[in-house]
């Protein structure tokens, strides 16, 4: 653990990495370093930090698009895994922006646990026309 933490220093050459502004249809992949929390125009923001491939830059990923920060939330890059972010533009009519985000990693074991939609369960007013 305490080489992990010298080689971490040693690397930060004592300058942030540049943030990462995608043009639609741009991929960004690389390893997960870290994350930390900077200010943002409305307030406090995650930063995840990635050595892109090939070349082994260090760049910032805001996580401050909703969009962004759910994928982030639901799959959890942890650092050291590998990953990529894929911005497709803005939502033709809703104007959101649209990212995609993929981690490589086994996939996961499916439990097989009931998700809501097995016969037999109730059926909500909204879902009656699936």
């Amino acid at each position: 653990m305490r080489d992990n933490l010298l080689a971490q220093l040693e690397e930060w050459d004592g300058t942030w990495p540049e943030a990462w502004r995608p043009k639609p249809g741009e991929i960004l992949s690389g390893r997960v370093l870290g994350y930390s929390q900077a200010q943002g125009m409305y307030g406090p923001v995650w930063v995840c930090t990635v050595k892109r491939d090939p070349d082994g830059e260090r760049v910032a990923i805001w996580l401050s698009s909703t969009v962004l920060l759910a994928e982030f939330r639901k799959l959890r890059p942890r650092p050291g895994e590998r990953i990529a972010v894929k911005f497709a533009g803005q939502h033709s009519s809703r104007g959101y922006n649209l990212f995609k985000v993929v981690v490589d990693r086994p996939p996961a074991e499916p439990t097989l646990e009931p998700l809501g939609g097995e016969r037999g369960d109730p059926v909500a007013d909204d879902d009656a026309s699936l």
